[in-house]
């Protein structure tokens, strides 16, 4: 499907989720090197709940071939644990887990929906420049989906040609936006 896009014509954005294993984690990352987008951001769906979705050997080709590929890696902040080994307790502990996430290969990193004191936090490390997004937390029903849609909108705002700070900034207010709808 990959292919047949880029044949019809160039790719704008990509936004990669859920694997299913670490050959589908290699055939991307392969793909994302040879199409080039400048917009392309990975954000890992390692669980849903309590259930783990990927296994170590995946996290780990997920790791050596994607990390590198993308422009961007977003991780939940409900998932550091998973893919940093540490909870994130502070801002000094989201700084380490954007620095971990990046010495594992990613180029930037936003680590999305950590919360204190009724904000909701975003820190976006851009190759070591680092950047604290801050919103206020909206109490609202849950709202399935807001990891994804923030992903797909932070590859939507940079293939418009935003630079990555304004591009996470739009991503967070739509996330706001869609909490409040309910949807």
């Amino acid at each position: 499907q990959l292919e047949r896009a880029l044949a019809l014509r160039p790719i704008g954005a990509v936004r990669v989720g859920f694997l299913h294993g670490p050959r589908q984690a290699e055939a991307i990352a392969h793909f994302l090197r040879s199409a080039s987008p400048e917009a392309s951001v990975f954000a890992p769906m390692l669980r849903a709940g309590a259930e783990n979705l990927v296994d170590d050997e995946t996290r780990g080709a997920m790791a050596r071939h994607l990390y590198a590929a993308v422009r961007v890696v977003v991780a939940r902040a409900a998932e550091l644990p998973s893919l940093t080994g540490r909870e994130a307790e502070d801002l000094s502990g989201l700084r380490d887990a954007a620095k971990r996430l990046r010495e594992q290969g990613a180029r930037a990193v936003v680590i999305s929906g950590w919360i204190a004191h009724g904000r909701v936090l975003d820190l976006l490390d851009d190759v070591g420049e680092v950047a604290l997004l801050d919103t206020a937390r909206i109490h609202a029903a849950h709202v399935a989906g807001l990891a994804g849609s923030y992903a797909a909108a932070l590859a939507a705002h940079l293939a418009r040609g935003l630079a990555l700070r304004d591009a996470a900034e739009a991503a967070q207010r739509y996330v706001g936006f869609r909490i409040v709808r309910g949807r």
